[in-house]
């Protein structure tokens, strides 16, 4: 999951009225949602950056938290080297375990680079999907590939990042995968998937299908 992304799960949480998140270094919004105080940034960079200095001095670095009650109720986390900032409606202990959770929450997104090309791949294989079960059967092809998704994964890298939700392929994340490992079992999914389309529809009609889907692609990328 991409940090923006965890980030805004904290909205879900009861009792969470918005959060910033600052560079520890400049003291720059990294991130921001819902409901939070002009200086906000200020603050949390302020309390985050003196907090650093007490845990040290008291052998307690890093810190889990530091709540502050005053006009506004602030909570500061340290969350992967910066400052995180959570205006609550209430200082509850089950609020603030519930904003523990999503931040300790296993990373799985990887490197970006990496994952932009694994959901581009996802993306071709959703509209062959989508293709291929025109005049078929659209569960057939929804079970054909979450099966092959899993036989095709010798070294067990990718039944967890990928989910098959009807006739389209998600991707969860690239955590340890490389482009060289995303292209080459993503082609050995299409070459199964182009694989059975010739089979049941034979050669030049799982072509044309095929082609129809190339420009669409074609035509998202204008």
């Amino acid at each position: 999951m991409e940090q923006g992304e965890r980030l805004k799960k904290l909205l879900q949480i009861e009792g969470v009225v918005g959060f910033a998140y600052i560079n520890s270094e400049d003291g720059n919004l990294i991130h921001s949602g819902g409901i939070t105080p002009g200086n906000i940034d200020e603050i949390v960079a302020f309390i985050g950056s003196a907090s650093d200095i007490i845990a040290r001095s008291f052998n307690n670095y890093p810190y889990r938290e530091v709540r502050i009650e005053g006009k506004d109720k602030i909570v500061i986390f340290r969350f992967q080297e910066n400052y995180l900032g959570c205006i609550l409606e209430e200082l509850k202990d089950k609020t603030i375990d519930d904003i523990k959770a999503i931040l300790e929450e296993e990373d799985i997104a990887g490197d970006p680079a990496v994952l932009r090309v694994f959901r581009g791949k996802a993306r071709q294989i959703s509209l062959l999907l989508e293709e291929f079960s025109k005049g078929s059967d659209p569960e057939k092809w929804s079970g054909l590939v979450s099966r092959a998704v899993l036989a095709l994964d010798r070294e067990n890298k990718f039944s967890e990042l990928l989910v098959v939700d009807g006739l389209k392929m998600n991707v969860k994340g690239a955590k340890g995968l490389t482009k060289e490992d995303v292209n080459k079992y993503m082609k050995l999914l299409l070459d199964f998937i182009v694989k059975e389309a010739i089979k049941e529809f034979g050669s030049d009609e799982a072509k044309r299908r095929v082609h129809t889907v190339i420009e669409k692609l074609s035509g998202e990328k204008k």
